[in-house]
């Protein structure tokens, strides 16, 4: 058996206790952050969450020390391990930690070398350079730099770089003058573990305002189906009052049934039908005041009609009126022939 330095049996046991200890476990890869940056980062998380830096191979055994020790599934957590990474520990959610580590990640300069995560393009335009050597500095990375009335200008759009191909010195040497950086530093979590689950970030990666947007339509239309089944719930049995009051009256109204909500309504009604009858009748045959009563529904029903009137009517008037005034010439011409012909 292969001797085992007691350091790292120590090290591998304050991670599985770690481990034990919280509901959600995930991999970060810590590749490519700074030291300094690093402890920052450490240090501005939450009092909830902690951070776990080892060896990734000590991070592998203790992943499935506690995996045989309670947590079924913890070891398939292990397979997204592989270069610089560290465990995060958290009693959150896999989805909370996932925007936690997402909120880490900020835009960084090339140092030359790196795989660039998207292309890297600059824009066209005038800069904020002087005339000079800059200028041949720039065309050798590929940008399109000149010089014109004494300003030095980029002539059009261009890629310097395309997603996934490596950022050479000289390039990475010129972005930070473009104020391009093409690099996120950060804490990519690669997976996380939650109750025998190990969820990947295509699956965490949730867009909140989305998912309420879609809560929200569902809990209209589950809304709207109980109205119109008028199933009883603590939120659809007012709104169910309401227009069961109001079918109610409504067919009061129409079968003439009086009660002292139904009376005025139905007393309006007739009124209504009255003049309505009245306005058939020769206005010899009625008094002055019925008179007087149609004029008023007229004077009140005269200007909404002529403004509901549609405008095409009035179009087609114009264009008839021309067409008449047409031909009134043509015969008044015809008829000037006949006279002198």
């Amino acid at each position: 058996m292969a001797h085992v330095a007691p350091w790292k049996r120590t090290t591998v046991e304050g991670i599985v206790k770690a481990l034990e200890q919280h509901r959600t476990i995930g991999v970060v890869s810590i590749a490519g952050i700074p030291a300094a940056q690093l402890q920052k980062m450490r240090g501005g998380m939450r009092k909830d969450v902690r951070m776990v830096v080892s060896k990734s191979t000590l991070l592998g055994i203790a992943i499935k020390e506690a995996s045989s020790k309670g947590h079924p599934g913890l070891d398939k957590l292990g397979e997204s391990i592989s270069g610089p990474c560290a465990l995060v520990v958290s009693d959150r959610n896999p989805f909370r930690l996932y925007k936690m580590m997402e909120s880490t990640k900020a835009p960084a300069a090339a140092k030359g070398g790196e795989v660039a995560p998207n292309d890297i393009t600059v824009k066209g335009g005038d800069t904020n350079f002087k005339p000079g050597p800059i200028v041949r500095e720039l065309q050798k990375v590929g940008v399109p730099a000149a010089i014109e009335k004494g300003k030095v200008i980029i002539k059009k759009d261009a890629v310097l770089c395309k997603k996934g191909e490596v950022i050479s010195k000289d390039l990475a040497g010129i972005l930070p003058k473009l104020d391009i950086m093409p690099l996120i530093v950060g804490l990519d979590l690669r997976a996380a573990y939650e109750g025998g689950v190990v969820y990947k970030p295509a699956v965490l990666n949730v867009d909140e305002g989305a998912m309420r947007s879609q809560f929200g339509q569902g809990a209209n239309a589950a809304f709207n189906l109980a109205m119109n089944l008028a199933y009883t719930t603590p939120h659809t049995v007012r709104p169910l009052l309401l227009l069961g009051h109001t079918h109610a009256l409504t067919l009061g109204v129409r079968a003439g049934v009086v009660t002292s909500e139904t009376a005025g309504p139905i007393i309006l009604s007739s009124y209504m039908k009255a003049l309505a009858l009245a306005a058939k009748v020769s206005p010899e045959a009625l008094d002055d005041e019925i008179r007087a009563r149609l004029a008023g529904v007229a004077a009140v029903t005269a200007p909404a009609a002529a403004a509901a009137a549609p405008a095409e009517h009035a179009e087609g008037k114009k264009e008839e009126k021309k067409e008449e005034k047409k031909v009134t010439e043509e015969d008044a011409a015809a008829g000037l022939n006949a006279l002198f012909g």
